[in-house]
């Protein structure tokens, strides 16, 4: 949820899920 820890971290999974992704 937003202001957790858990959201951070889902925020970097999205990131690298994109990245792979576009690779």
């Amino acid at each position: 949820g937003p202001g957790s820890l858990g959201e951070q971290t889902e925020r970097a999974r999205s990131m690298v899920a994109i990245s792979e992704t576009e690779t």
